[in-house]
């Protein structure tokens, strides 16, 4: 159940640049924790939720881009995660698997409010999508 609400966030459409920007800051000034966390060999906590253990370049080279996204304006962020061309990475499995652990675990308020949150897991979700898709 846990997995279908998660995987939904694909399907997010609502957005504002605002939320988009909110979510971007939030990345960018986390980022060595976040990149910690989701290629963590053994995880403090919802250690249920697969990490990308050892792939620091790939989620390192995925959050990048998933934050560029978010802040190309002017238009969506999750448009442009489906549309804008594709990062090359080494290892596709592994930045998909970064993106998605990142989005399951973004903890709402705590980490940022509901809005971003729904839609830095959108354009991650896509993301994760394209990658593995690609391969």
């Amino acid at each position: 159940a846990a997995e279908e609400i998660a995987a939904s966030f694909i399907e997010y459409e609502v957005e504002s640049e605002e939320f988009a920007l909110e979510a971007a800051a939030k990345l960018v000034s986390n980022h060595d924790a976040v990149i910690a966390d989701c290629t963590r060999k053994e995880p403090k906590s919802q250690d249920h939720i697969p990490r990308a253990v050892d792939e620091t370049s790939a989620a390192d080279d995925v959050l990048r881009y998933a934050s560029s996204i978010l802040v190309s304006l002017p238009g969506s962020a999750i448009k442009n995660a489906k549309k804008a061309p594709l990062i090359k990475i080494s290892n596709p499995v592994a930045g998909a698997l970064a993106a998605r652990t990142v989005a399951k675990r973004l903890s709402v308020p705590r980490d940022m409010g509901a809005p971003a949150a729904a839609i830095l897991r959108s354009v991650l979700y896509t993301i994760a999508d394209r990658l593995e898709n690609e391969e």
